[in-house]
């Protein structure tokens, strides 16, 4: 049961994220359509992992789940930085790939 506008908030930008990477790891890479459903997937993935490090509701303090999250928020970040930055050159694809399935997996997980 969701108690709050932020649980909720926290709920829906989950199930967008879901949605989205389950799209973009089950279509052809690149290409318009994987673009903005990155972009979707990353702002979401964003505010969910925002919200999650603002939920204490669970146990009051800082616990063992928003340790997840900030683990999180690294793959993201690191996946997001090679896609955008396209380094190191000509090999930015592996480590942008490995960084994004590892934040969908934790998503997931």
């Amino acid at each position: 049961m969701i108690h709050s506008t932020l649980g909720l908030l926290h709920v829906i930008t989950a199930l967008v994220a879901l949605l989205s990477g389950l799209v973009i790891f089950s279509r052809r890479k690149a290409g318009r359509l994987h673009k903005v459903l990155g972009y979707v997937y990353s702002v979401s993935m964003l505010a969910m992992l925002v919200t999650a490090l603002s939920i204490y509701q669970l146990t009051g303090s800082f616990n063992l789940l928003h340790g997840f999250a900030i683990l999180s928020t690294l793959q993201l970040s690191r996946g997001f930085y090679h896609a955008i930055s396209r380094k190191p050159q000509r090999a930015w694809l592996g480590p942008h790939y490995e960084w994004m399935v590892g934040s969908y997996i934790g998503l997931s997980a």
